[in-house]
């Protein structure tokens, strides 16, 4: 799991990033644990697997997305 969110969450969301700003965007790069952004309810198997950070989401935050809209900044969030 730390494979995924280390390519989720850092290589593709910082390539996002670049591309909006090598396109004059400004833009930052989040998860969706950052500010509390997405709540979710992890997935309960009734086999006993761990499927990690599947699950359905409950409740988004929209405080952070709002500030950095507006100042004008893209949020670039990853799903993990």
């Amino acid at each position: 799991m730390e494979v995924v969110e280390m390519v989720l969450g850092g290589k593709v969301n910082k390539e996002i990033v670049q591309l909006i700003q090598n396109n004059s965007g400004t833009a930052i790069g989040i998860t969706g644990v950052d500010g509390q952004t997405i709540q979710a309810e992890k997935l309960e198997s009734s086999d006993g697997i761990d499927y990690g950070y599947v699950g359905k989401v409950t409740g988004v935050n929209t405080k952070l997305i709002t500030k950095l809209l507006n100042n004008n900044i893209i949020p670039v969030i990853a799903p993990v």
